[in-house]
C-alpha cells in the first residue's frame, strides 16, 4: 500500500481547493474490519471542507449508515452487507433513502468480490445488478478489482454493459490512468453512465485534474 499524504485532511484541502465538489473516501480499516479513529478524521473532513462526500467501507449495519448520514456525510457506499444481508439492504434503503445509498460491485471476470475483495463469490455481475435493482438500489460504483490499481484502463465492457441492463445510475472506477481513458469513456455514453471515481492517476500525476474537469464541462 502507498501512503501519499499521512493527514487525510490536508490531502482533503488540497482538492477543495483545486476545485473539486465531491470527494471519494474508503475507510480501509473499516473494510477490513481494523479499529481506528478514521471516524473522527471524516467526520472532520465532512465539517471543515463544505463537500459533499461519499463514503465506504466498514458500513455493516443499519446504525453505521444513519450515523454516517446524520454527521453530514452525502452518500454511503454499503458493499459486502448489500450481496450477502439482503433485509438489512432493504433496511437501509427505507430509512436512509435510496439515493443517498451507493452499492459498491466488485467483480473479477464477472464474478463478484465480497469481504474487502478476499472473497470471489460464484455471483455473476449482471444478474446480482439486476438483483439489486428490483430491491430499489438506484446507484452503484463497478469496480472491476483486476485493473484497480493496475492502470490498464478500466473495465469499458463490463460498465457498458451494466449501463444496458439497467436503469441504476452507474460509477465507473478501477483501472484508470490516462486522459483518454476517460475521454473514451465519455464518447457517447449511455444516459445512466454517472461519473467515475480516479484516484491514483491523480497522486501519481498521470492526469491533471483541470483536464478532468475541462473534459466533464464539454460533455454537459
Amino acid at each position: 500500500m502507498t501512503i501519499y499524504e499521512k493527514h487525510p485532511q490536508k490531502m482533503a484541502e488540497f482538492w477543495r481547493t483545486q476545485g473539486a465538489t465531491r470527494l471519494h473516501i474508503v475507510n480501509l480499516d473499516g473494510a477490513f474490519s481494523v479499529s481506528s479513529d478514521n471516524r473522527n478524521i471524516v467526520r472532520e473532513m465532512v465539517h471543515d471542507q463544505q463537500m459533499q462526500i461519499q463514503l465506504g467501507g466498514g458500513i455493516r449495519t443499519l446504525k453505521d449508515a444513519a450515523e454516517w448520514l446524520d454527521w453530514g456525510v452525502s452518500r454511503i457506499i454499503v458493499g459486502t452487507v448489500a450481496l450477502t444481508n439482503p433485509d438489512l439492504l432493504d433496511e437501509i434503503l427505507k430509512t436512509c433513502s435510496a439515493d443517498k445509498v451507493i452499492v459498491g460491485l466488485d467483480a473479477r471476470q464477472g464474478r463478484i468480490a465480497i469481504q474487502g475483495w478476499e472473497e470471489i463469490t460464484a455471483a455473476r455481475l449482471i444478474p446480482t445488478a439486476r438483483s439489486l435493482e428490483q430491491r430499489g438500489v438506484v446507484r452503484v460504483i463497478y469496480t472491476d478489482i483486476s485493473r484497480d490499481g493496475a492502470m490498464t484502463g478500466p473495465d469499458f465492457t463490463g460498465t457498458a454493459e451494466l449501463c444496458r441492463n439497467t436503469t441504476m445510475k452507474i460509477i465507473a472506477s478501477g483501472g484508470f490512468a490516462t486522459l483518454e481513458h476517460f475521454k473514451q469513456l465519455s464518447t457517447s455514453p449511455p444516459e445512466n453512465l454517472e461519473g467515475a471515481v480516479v484516484g491514483k492517476a491523480l497522486y501519481e500525476k498521470k492526469v491533471a485534474f483541470r483536464d478532468l474537469v475541462a473534459l466533464s464541462l464539454k460533455k454537459e
